[in-house]
């Protein structure tokens, strides 16, 4: 997979009526917290038992990806090894931020916000 069909499967995955896998009071979770759910734009790539160490070990945070990176990276799926940290935090950040969304897709902040994407790293 590349960065740009990461990006639009994330976008795609996301518009449809799938629920982000945030909290009410706006966390992300790698791994799905219920039924409904399937995790994170990353998390959704992960192993369970992977995103659920992600989980604990401060998964809450988008810049866990650094650390991650530096301490466990065997936790992040092969294929995004290889791209800029910065890149994957900022499709997490395009995940968890409920202004980037509306019902049926992006809102008008969440398309800038993919324009930026796209400009700084494809």
């Amino acid at each position: 997979m590349t960065k740009t069909e990461f990006l639009e499967d994330t976008i795609q995955y996301f518009s449809a009526p799938n629920k982000r896998c945030v909290s009410d009071f706006g966390s992300c979770f790698y791994s799905p917290q219920n039924s409904d759910q399937t995790g994170c734009a990353i998390g959704r790539f992960m192993t369970p038992e992977n995103a659920q160490l992600a989980d604990e070990i401060g998964g809450v945070d988008g810049l866990i990806y650094e650390r991650m990176y530096a301490d466990y990276r065997s936790l992040i799926p092969e294929f995004m090894l290889e791209w800029e940290v910065d890149f994957l935090n900022n499709v997490q950040r395009l995940h968890d931020d409920s202004k980037y969304w509306k019902s049926g897709g992006l809102s008008e902040a969440g398309k800038k916000y993919v324009q930026e994407i796209k400009e700084n790293f494809l």
